[in-house]
């Protein structure tokens, strides 16, 4: 681990999951029981935004899968049950850090968003709200004219590791 924290130099997180050292209220999913999304979930969770090529809604759920439910619980776990725990925040305090959120993500919503960003001691942007980019949900990656986000990450990237020098 000592080697992989000297070769992070940055983290931009774009609509996350909270890492497990943030507290959850969600009840933990029977270990039996497979997470499948539905096409009312599929449209609500990850299609419901403006900027979701509305074309494309079957084709996306047609590449889902249904989740293990160790998967699923260890998302939202807390205290290490499963989930990405940061074991040394010092090490993660020492580089850049942003956390992006959709105005419209219904999974990572701005109060976990921010939860994240607060916990790592990083900027939150809400593109929509900050940006003045409407309309974008979870799936930014996916969804049109995601690459002037992917612009401003870049640049303020370049920005904070440049001041880092």
């Amino acid at each position: 681990m000592e080697v992989a924290s000297k070769s992070v130099t940055g983290l931009i997180s774009i609509a996350p999951a909270p890492h497990g050292n943030l507290p959850s209220s969600r009840e933990p999913t029977p270990a039996h029981r497979a997470i499948v999304f539905d096409d009312e979930m599929t449209r609500n969770f990850f299609c419901n935004a403006p900027r979701f090529p509305k074309d494309a809604i079957d084709q996306y759920r047609r590449s889902l899968c249904a989740m293990s439910p160790g998967v699923f619980n260890a998302l939202s776990s807390a205290n290490g049950s499963g989930a990405l725990v940061i074991d040394d925040f010092a090490t993660v305090a020492s580089i850049p850090k942003l956390v992006i959120a959709g105005d419209h993500d219904q999974l990572a919503t701005k109060q976990l968003s921010s939860a994240v960003a607060e916990s790592l001691s990083a900027p939150h942007v809400s593109v929509g709200k900050d940006w003045g980019l409407n309309g974008f949900g979870h799936m930014i990656p996916v969804e049109s004219s995601s690459e002037e986000i992917l612009k401003r990450c870049l640049d303020w990237f370049d920005d904070a590791t440049a001041r880092r020098c």
